[in-house]
């Protein structure tokens, strides 16, 4: 009985096993190459050094794969925003961690990912409420670090700057998505880091503005 905890725990939560989350990473690097539809069970097994039967007891399909990591990058989301609303300036520190994301290359790859996935989920229900858990965690995320900047009740501050989040999220998603795709020079990319975050700066500059006019 002892023996068999450890693969059920791994089982019933994949994003939490060191073992299972290796397997996401070689998972990743399948997906870039072949795409979501392209890549089999078999090709994510063989990546992965398992055979198919194994790789089964830990993801049993695809939407499987996403499922975990949806919930990886929400563990990854949770910690990046705490530092954020932890922050002496949230704003600067904010900007500071998008930036850090555009620049990271694996974030870049996950852009490339993350946009074959999202075509995946026109056809794949699964694949769409995964996908929509994700953006709606990090929506109601962004807007607790705008109650914060602002000063107001974090019920006001989802309400009243929802799309305010949402925009940030399209931003920010379509620039790594379009430098994951390895066509920028690096005029390109320092070109298009510069307007990114100077269209997020006047975004928060603007959730700051409206939040004074309305505690005036």
């Amino acid at each position: 009985m002892n023996s068999a905890s450890p693969r059920l725990a791994e089982t019933a939560d994949p994003a939490a096993s060191p073992r299972a989350r290796e397997i996401l990473d070689r998972c990743r690097d399948v997906f870039v190459a072949k795409g979501f539809e392209g890549a089999s069970m078999k090709d994510l097994a063989g990546a992965a050094g398992m055979s198919a039967g194994n790789f089964y007891r830990y993801f049993s399909s695809k939407d499987a794969i996403i499922e975990a990591m949806v919930a990886h990058d929400l563990t990854e989301v949770d910690g990046a925003m705490r530092v954020v609303l932890g922050a002496g300036d949230p704003r600067e520190t904010l900007l500071a961690a998008l930036a850090e994301r555009i620049d990271d290359a694996a974030c870049r790859s996950d852009g490339a990912i993350w946009a074959e996935i999202e075509a995946a989920a026109i056809r794949r229900p699964a694949v769409r409420q995964s996908l929509e858990r994700l953006e709606a965690t990090i929506a109601r995320s962004i807007t607790r670090v705008f109650a914060r900047m602002s000063g107001l009740p974090e019920a006001e501050a989802h309400s009243r700057f929802q799309a305010h989040a949402q925009l940030l999220i399209v931003i920010v998603k379509g620039a790594t998505v379009q430098l994951g795709r390895g066509h920028e020079d690096a005029a390109d990319h320092a070109e298009l880091r510069r307007l990114v975050l100077r269209t997020v700066g006047q975004l928060l500059d603007d959730v700051a503005t409206t939040a004074r006019k309305t505690t005036e």
